[in-house]
């Protein structure tokens, strides 16, 4: 007896990827194709500061997949369904990120990356007007680092300025304004978590 309809045929074995079809014909041969499904392999490690201080709430990813974790007490674990070689990134407010690239983890195998975050400093201050007190709008504030161009701003309407995300270190701030001589401070010590204040005087 022959059923004439929609049938839907469906395959599945454990390690391979289910695979189903639909038949419409009286006489239906179907063949399939199915996936080996690998074994989960997985990156684990430690996220931590310069003193070796385990760093909470720290992003880590994958780079190019949907898969990340978020540390806790300092830790991470990535369990994924693929292998080969990916490259991970850490990266946390307040904190430099950093890519570790080419990690290469075989079939369901589980490898430790670890992560070394350097804290980020700032500068930031006024630019005032020697005569007058008043802080000058306007100002181009040029910051360099081994005599290379680094980043500029302007500063707003009461003089002030600001650089954030730098990492600790030497820098050149050289200030200019309509009206008045360059100002330029060289050796300006920035260090890891904390605003280094720089002030301006111009005539």
């Amino acid at each position: 007896m022959i059923f004439l309809g929609l049938l839907v045929i469906a395959v599945s074995l454990s390690t391979f990827v289910s695979a189903d079809t639909e038949c419409t014909n009286e006489d239906c041969s179907v063949g399939f194709s199915l996936n080996v499904v690998g074994s989960p392999s997985s990156f684990f490690g430690f996220v931590k500061d310069l003193f070796n201080v385990p760093i909470n709430g720290t992003l880590v990813e994958i780079l190019g997949t949907n898969y990340s974790n978020i540390t806790v007490a300092g830790f991470y674990n990535i369990t994924q369904e693929s292998f080969g070689a990916f490259d991970l990134k850490a990266s946390k407010s307040g904190f430099l990120s950093q890519t570790k690239t080419n990690q290469l983890v075989a079939e369901g195998g589980a490898k430790q990356v670890d992560f070394d975050l350097s804290k980020v400093g700032g500068i930031g201050g006024n630019v005032v007007d020697l005569f007058t007190l008043l802080g000058v709008e306007n100002a181009n504030v040029t910051l360099k680092i081994y005599g290379l161009f680094l980043d500029s701003t302007l500063t707003d309407s009461t003089g002030n300025y600001s650089f954030g995300n730098l990492v600790p270190g030497y820098y050149e701030i050289i200030v200019t304004a309509s009206e008045f001589l360059t100002n330029t401070r060289p050796d300006i010590h920035v260090l890891g978590g904390e605003n280094t204040v720089v002030n301006f005087w111009m005539w």
